[in-house]
């Protein structure tokens, strides 16, 4: 699924979140790098903009051409940065495809509150919404059988706990104007 891939290729700022990321710092991408065209000295990045950049290793190719690796924690990091751009670009199921590979073949790799929540909202979009409940179940009481998000702190699990229950609020709403 994916081919190996030399961190050392990447810009340092892409290798220290990349690093970050594997480490779960965070429940959620800071939204600041996500939307910013450009960031203020408040902010540490903008990823789109560090994913898109030519690289400077390997003329002719974007750090995005080689960010694809086997280790499947280094995998479900990537794609944890990459999930905020795959959703501007229209090509969160993609990203959400190679997820639920990576949670077939590596049930205990621990995948990101934030892709979690993307799954849920994709399937309440596409009107599964039993499906979508069952995907934030999966945040809110997480099965010891696969890999569970280590948060760093108790507001993090607030945080990611809270979007869910909104989320399932509003997925339940919609269940019961279904059955009216």
């Amino acid at each position: 699924m994916f081919n190996s891939v030399s961190i050392g290729l990447l810009s340092v700022q892409l290798q220290a979140l990349l690093r970050d990321a594997e480490d779960q710092k965070w429940a959620f991408i800071p939204e600041t790098w996500q939307f910013e065209d450009r960031v203020g000295e408040q902010d540490i990045y903008n990823v789109k903009d560090l994913i898109t950049a030519p690289s400077t290793q390997r003329p002719g190719k974007t750090e995005a051409d080689i960010l694809w690796c086997k280790s499947y924690p280094r995998a479900v990091a990537i794609l944890f940065l990459l999930d905020r751009y795959a959703f501007w670009q229209g090509t969160s199921p993609r990203l959400l495809k190679a997820i639920d590979d990576i949670r077939q073949n590596s049930p205990s790799t621990p995948v990101p509150p934030q892709i979690v929540i993307r799954k849920a909202r994709v399937l309440t979009n596409a009107g599964d919404l039993q499906g979508a409940e069952r995907v934030l179940d999966d945040v809110l009481s997480p099965d010891k059988e696969k890999g569970t998000w280590t948060y760093r702190s108790d507001s993090d699990r607030a945080i990611a706990h809270s979007v869910c229950i909104q989320i399932k609020g509003q997925v339940q709403l919609k269940l019961g104007e279904r059955s009216n």
